[in-house]
């Protein structure tokens, strides 16, 4: 979590904190995705935590099953 918020910000963090949590979790906790996620949110300010998280979801659902 302090990755997301050193990279995103304290007030985006702190205004959905339900939400970072779940962004991580979503990355599996793994300090690389994060960072690169945290990325994505930086040069898109205008996006929130929901549309990333949405956008994550997405992704997975893509992915092959096996």
């Amino acid at each position: 979590m302090a990755l997301l918020e050193d990279k995103v910000g304290t007030e985006r963090i702190e205004a959905d904190l339900h939400l970072a949590n779940e962004v991580v979790r979503h990355c599996g906790y793994h300090p690389l995705a994060v960072a690169l996620v945290a990325g994505l949110l930086v040069s898109h300010s205008t996006w929130s935590l929901s549309y990333l998280i949405r956008e994550l979801e997405k992704a997975v659902a893509r992915l092959p099953r096996e």
